[in-house]
C-alpha cells in the first residue's frame, strides 16, 4: 500500500484490512458514520448492486449484530483524514455536478455512490502495484478476522467486530485456523507440567 498514490483505493484497502468490513458495508458508508472525535465508525447500512432494473440498493444490514460501532486504529484514522481532505477538495471543485444528498465515503467522480463491484477492481489495482496475486475483497475480511484470532483476541470480541450473530458463527467459520494453534497450546501445557 505504500506505493499506492490513489487515496480512494488506499483508504478502501486499509479499511478492509483494519476493520474487517464486508464489501456492502464499506460501499454503504457515509461520512456521518465516522466520528472523527472519538475515532469510531458505525456500520448501519449495506449496499449491493441489484441489476440494471434496480441499480444500487442500500438497506439495513441483514442481522442486528451487523449494525455495530468499531474503534478506528490511529494508523487508519490518519489515512481516512488524508482521504477526507482530498474528498472535500474534490467536492468543492465539482460542487455543481456532485451528488450532495447522501455524502458517501467512497464515490464515483461526481460524488455518486460507488458500485459495490468497483472495490474488486480497486483491490486488483493495489495488488498489482504490489506484485501480489489476485484475491477478493472478502479475503481481506478473512485476513482481519484470522489475525485477531491468532493474536489471541477473545472470540466474543472478534465476533462483535465481524458482526457475526454470535461467537459460534466465528468459531465454526474459523475453526481450522484455531486448530493450527493446537500445537502451541500443547507446548504451553508441556511447560506448565514440567
Amino acid at each position: 500500500m505504500q506505493n499506492v498514490e490513489d487515496l480512494k483505493k488506499k483508504t478502501m484497502v486499509a479499511m478492509f484490512l483494519s476493520l474487517g468490513l464486508r464489501q456492502g458495508e464499506l460501499v454503504g458508508l457515509q461520512w456521518k458514520d465516522i466520528d472523527f472525535d472519538t475515532k469510531r465508525l458505525t456500520i448501519n447500512r449495506s449496499s449491493t448492486y441489484a441489476g440494471s432494473k434496480y441499480g444500487i440498493v442500500t438497506k439495513t444490514p441483514k442481522t442486528k449484530t451487523s449494525i455495530r460501532t468499531l474503534p478506528i486504529p490511529q494508523s487508519l484514522m490518519e489515512i481516512i483524514l488524508e482521504y477526507k481532505n482530498w474528498n472535500d477538495i474534490e467536492h468543492n471543485r465539482l460542487y455543481e455536478i456532485w451528488d450532495n444528498e447522501n455524502k458517501w465515503v467512497f464515490v464515483r467522480t461526481t460524488g455518486q455512490q460507488l458500485f459495490p463491484r468497483t472495490t474488486t477492481q480497486w483491490l486488483d489495482y493495489v495488488l498489482k502495484k504490489g506484485g501480489i496475486r489476485h484475491i477478493g475483497c472478502h479475503s481481506l475480511r478473512h485476513t482481519f478476522i484470522t489475525t485477531l484470532l491468532r493474536e489471541k483476541v477473545p472470540v466474543k470480541v472478534v465476533a462483535k467486530f465481524a458482526g457475526h450473530a454470535n461467537p459460534n458463527v466465528t468459531l465454526s467459520t474459523y475453526a481450522h485456523f484455531l486448530d493450527e494453534d493446537n500445537d502451541e497450546a500443547s507446548q504451553v501445557m508441556d511447560k506448565f507440567l514440567k
